[in-house]
């Protein structure tokens, strides 16, 4: 959204909007239950999952972690210290859910939220 939408893209096309709310709106309309979908596209299906699921949340860790329980070295230090990339700019376009927009989205999502523990 903060250099705009790529027309080419389908799913830009499908639900770019000039706001936040308008987008998971598009979203929801357009394409609900995608996460799901996407992380399963990842991941592998319920049971038959790639060993290793790293979340967002403890990115530093699991990305530290993974190598690691495979017996590969680790430079911690080197990844702790990288500096975020790719960061929103959260003033020029804040990401903030209204209760509807989080119960619509939990809604759409709720089985890829249950199944990584997100409830």
């Amino acid at each position: 959204m903060g250099v705009g939408w790529d027309a080419r893209n389908p799913f830009a096309a499908d639900c770019g909007a000039p706001d936040f709310h308008t987008f998971i709106r598009n979203c929801l309309r357009e394409h609900p239950a995608m996460c799901g979908q996407l992380f399963q596209d990842y991941v592998g299906p319920p049971g038959g999952e790639i060993e290793f699921i790293g979340r967002y949340e403890r990115l530093a860790d699991d990305l530290i972690a993974a190598p690691k329980t495979a017996g590969e070295r680790v430079d911690e230090d080197a990844i702790r210290g990288c500096p975020p990339q790719n960061v929103s700019d959260r003033r020029r376009f804040p990401g903030e859910y209204t209760r509807d927009l989080e119960r619509a989205v939990r809604e759409s999502e709720h089985q890829a939220l249950e199944r990584f523990g997100y409830d």
